[in-house]
């Protein structure tokens, strides 16, 4: 017997600040999607290779203080899971949206809580349904 198809449901967050990502998370769960939470790209690359069929998008910071920066990481999803929805956090007018993914979204912050929803609910209505 087949399993039925069901909605893919999670977002990933990738962002160091913990006040960020709670806030970040809050908004997501109201979309009626699960957070999971991740404190750097080799954190959040680790959940994608073990569970990139459930995830609608990524929310990720653009800086980050590891090996792998957030174009980089934002580049490398693109490529490897093209069907999610990448949203690129723009810390401070240093950050560089054009050398993004044509593919990804750019939210500048300090980002309104209804910009973040405003994407979210685009990104869920794109959403195909998972196998």
């Amino acid at each position: 017997m087949r399993e039925a198809l069901k909605p893919r449901s999670v977002a990933l967050l990738v962002e160091q600040d913990h006040d960020v990502r709670d806030l970040q998370a809050a908004l997501i769960e109201q979309a009626k999607l699960q957070a999971v939470e991740t404190d750097d790209a080799e954190e959040a690359l680790s959940y994608l290779h073990h569970h990139a069929e459930d995830v609608v998008f990524v929310v990720a910071n653009i800086r980050y203080p590891y090996l792998m920066g957030g174009v980089e990481f934002a580049r490398l999803v693109c490529l490897r899971w093209p069907w999610i929805r990448i949203i690129v956090t723009l810390a401070g007018p240093n950050d560089r949206p054009c050398d993004l993914p044509r593919t990804a979204r750019c939210l500048p912050r300090p980002f309104r809580a209804v910009d973040l929803l405003m994407e979210i609910e685009q990104g869920v209505s794109r959403v195909p349904y998972a196998h």
